[in-house]
């Protein structure tokens, strides 16, 4: 891929750890607690020694390990980043474009080496096909329509987009669901369901053979059927007579048949044009673990206490507790551009929710100490993104507060939320920080800081004091060092409450840098922070 499609500079995430338990790495530590910064001060030495800027050591080769992980008897939910990478192509005058989008999917959990290589894998595949299939049909298809009609009267604009969802993350089982959306320039655009299962031990993809019970794999087309029939009686099926045995066909040898193992049960989905016309939209039918408890082999039926799953935001949704949530937007304003209404029906019990300059609207189920709350991610303008929270332990949806933060790809650990947002102290960067689910589902933060998730680097314009130590957690222990005009600094840290920056050296150790925000221009030390270093970076 060429580049990374940058939806606002807040794209990259560091590792976190495996299972609840504290990793090597202090970055992200999932079991990092709320800090309040000490006010001893060690002695001075007499002189201050001074850093030369010096090259980066060469990186320590990554040592994998091939020990098989080993659990304590507890289910933990992992941790899984994904971004979108973009490729396109456009002509000269740009009247004809074309654009892919498709996942990057890592693995953040350690210990977990087979399960990582293979999502990065199942990624990468989905790159590779958008890139030489995709992208190459609709910039030949582009160029094709540009060398009959040089100047069309409208831009021709074609896209083919992977939207993948993580529907359960846990030791036990790993599920994605993907949305290829595709845009031709034709009638009308198209979608399709794709789905993959891996075990997360073995990391080995499992086909539905694998997670349905031998006795009951005869029985599951006429299982299918009989759902989709009961649930969608107004779509008027291809063939309702025939369709156990249209679903029997999808199973087969090879089993075609797109399903997803997720937090309640096994989910099934049939993309529009499978098993009805396109006006129809796609099908999708879920059988609970606790509902038909033989149709799932026992041991992917385990899954965490707490978890987060993707809901539908144009439809029924079930609960956990077994409730329904039905949701719908109504866009408002003479030309649909005022704003819309998030219509919400909560086992019959309707609200709704405005929003103004919304857009890209994802909810999300965050089940947590046998409570559940929707998070309603949307982005507006200026690459800033919210969270809209609402109560569903009631008798209706209530709307709780708006949060500025949101998600990177898909969360999966309501314990260990991973919320980023930007920040303004030494330059515009994305930033993070982990929360657990606090009073009426605001998420409580565990730091006072935030990680700074990008890795720009600043250059000493001059010489600088500047606090250094060896251990991060440890910000009392430091001794005051000159560093060096050319020496370059890493972004790691901040607390922009107490106007602080952390950075790394290319030796390891960490550089605190207090910056006075308070009027313009910003200054360290008294000094206008553009006479103190090169490669500011600011975001408008």
């Amino acid at each position: 891929m060429k580049r990374k499609l940058v939806v606002s500079i807040l794209m990259l995430a560091f590792a976190m750890s495996a299972c609840g338990e504290e990793t090597g790495s202090d970055r992200g530590s999932v079991t990092d607690q709320q800090r309040t910064e000490p006010e001893t001060v060690v002695d001075l030495p007499l002189e201050t020694p001074t850093v030369e800027p010096t090259e980066a050591p060469e990186p320590t080769p990554e040592v994998i390990t091939t020990e098989p992980v080993v659990y304590d008897g507890e289910i933990c939910p992992l941790e899984i980043n994904i971004e979108s990478v973009y490729d396109g192509w456009n002509s000269d005058d740009y009247n004809y474009s074309a654009h892919i989008t498709a996942p990057e999917i890592t693995l953040e959990t350690e210990g977990f080496d087979a399960l990582a290589k293979a999502v990065n894998n199942y990624g990468m595949s989905m790159q590779k096909f958008a890139t030489d299939n995709d992208l190459r049909d609709m910039t030949n298809m582009c160029k094709e329509m540009q060398a009959a009609n040089p100047e069309p009267n409208d831009s021709v604009y074609m896209v083919t987009e992977y939207t993948t969802t993580v529907n359960r993350a846990d030791s036990v089982v790993v599920s994605f669901l993907t949305q290829q959306y595709v845009d031709y320039a034709g009638a009308h655009p198209g979608s399709v369901f794709t789905t993959k299962t891996f075990d997360s031990v073995t990391g080995e993809a499992l086909d539905i053979y694998d997670v349905v019970a031998d006795d009951q794999i005869d029985a599951l087309p006429g299982l299918i059927a009989d759902a989709l029939l009961e649930k969608y009686e107004d779509v008027d099926f291809y063939e309702p007579e025939n369709l156990e045995n249209t679903i029997y066909n999808m199973l087969g040898m090879n089993s075609d048949l797109t399903y997803t193992l997720d937090y309640l049960g096994i989910s099934f989905y049939f993309s529009a044009y499978e098993l009805a016309p396109y006006a129809y939209g796609a099908q999708f039918v879920t059988f609970r673990y606790e509902d038909y408890p033989d149709l799932v082999n026992e041991k992917y039926q385990e899954t965490t206490d707490n978890f987060i799953y993707p809901l539908n935001l144009y439809g029924e949704n079930e609960l956990p507790d077994g409730r329904h949530l039905d949701l719908s937007l109504v866009t408002f304003g003479e030309q649909y551009e005022d704003g819309c209404s998030l219509e919400m029906d909560l086992d019959g019990n309707h609200t709704s929710y405005e929003l103004y300059d919304a857009f890209d609207m994802t909810p999300w189920l965050l089940h947590c100490n046998d409570r559940d709350y929707m998070y309603l991610e949307w982005s507006t303008y200026g690459d800033y993104a919210l969270l809209s929270i609402f109560d569903l332990n009631g008798s209706e949806a209530q709307f709780v507060q708006e949060y500025t933060a949101w998600f990177l790809g898909s969360p999966t650990d309501p314990e260990n939320l991973k919320l980023y947002n930007r920040g303004d102290l030494l330059s515009t960067v994305g930033i993070y920080r982990y929360y657990t689910i606090g009073k009426d589902g605001v998420p409580e933060a565990k730091t006072d800081y935030h990680y700074v998730s990008s890795d720009l680097s600043l250059t000493l314009k001059k010489d600088l004091t500047c606090q250094c130590r060896n251990d991060f957690d440890a910000p009392e222990d430091y001794t005051e060092e000159k560093l060096a005009k050319g020496t370059k600094i890493t972004f790691y840290a901040q607390n922009e409450d107490e106007g602080w920056v952390d950075f790394t050296l290319s030796d390891g150790r960490f550089v605190r840098i207090y910056v006075d925000a308070n009027d313009y221009p910003r200054t360290v030390d008294g000094v206008d922070i553009n006479d103190v270093f090169n490669d500011l970076f600011w975001a408008g």
